[in-house]
């Protein structure tokens, strides 16, 4: 429900409820793992809706202790059983809510090569990527994370041609990159990206 609700303080609301449900079943189970687990996620999700209503204090607050819950599960076979990797992809999560893309991303780099090289793995590995790549100021940095998800986004297309959301968003990508050539006069890495966006804009199209 917390998730549905754009509603910053709804959001918070729900989540509060949320919160109060876990915190009975940790007064019954004090070191139950997976209610820790759910503790955190609703951490994540107040910080989130705290980002929404652009109170960075709070934001923080909330983030931070999410991270710090999710750090002392990192590895726990409890939370892990649930989804493979999913502690440490939840200790990537919050890096990256708090803007420590390279943590994050060494991270998410893990549990991929860690777990089989799953392919939703991959996919939030690559979503991290492009996230980093939006918050840089710096042109190198900035387009070796450009680089790096439009390489991704063609491994995940080649592995699942039919998820729409991965040829969006490997265009939003390709686009990006082809500004940021654009903006440093980087003609030959401009036409490019412009040539890549219209391979993508036919896979599109079918």
């Amino acid at each position: 429900l917390a998730q549905v609700h754009s509603n910053s303080y709804l959001s918070r609301q729900a989540c509060e409820k949320g919160l109060a449900a876990v915190n009975e079943w940790l007064r019954i189970e004090p070191d139950d793992a997976i209610a820790l687990s759910r503790r955190a996620a609703f951490f994540h999700m107040i910080g989130r809706a705290w980002r929404s209503a652009q109170a960075p204090i709070e934001t923080e607050c909330y983030f931070a202790r999410a991270l710090n819950l999710r750090q002392a599960l990192m590895g726990n076979p409890a939370v892990d059983e649930e989804k493979p990797g999913k502690s440490a992809s939840d200790v990537a999560e919050s890096l990256e809510a708090l803007l420590r893309f390279d943590e994050a991303l060494e991270l998410r780099a893990k549990v991929h090569q860690g777990h089989g090289r799953k392919w939703d793995h991959l996919d939030a590995w690559c979503q991290t990527c492009f996230n980093a790549a939006e918050k840089s100021t710096h042109y190198e940095k900035k387009k070796g994370y450009l680089l790096q998800a439009a390489e991704m986004s063609s491994q995940l297309h080649g592995e699942n041609t039919i998820s729409r959301p991965v040829l969006v968003r490997w265009m939003k990508i390709l686009h990006e990159l082809g500004d940021l050539e654009v903006n440093h006069k980087n003609t030959d890495g401009a036409l490019r990206a412009a040539e890549e966006i219209g391979k993508v804009s036919r896979k599109l199209a079918t």
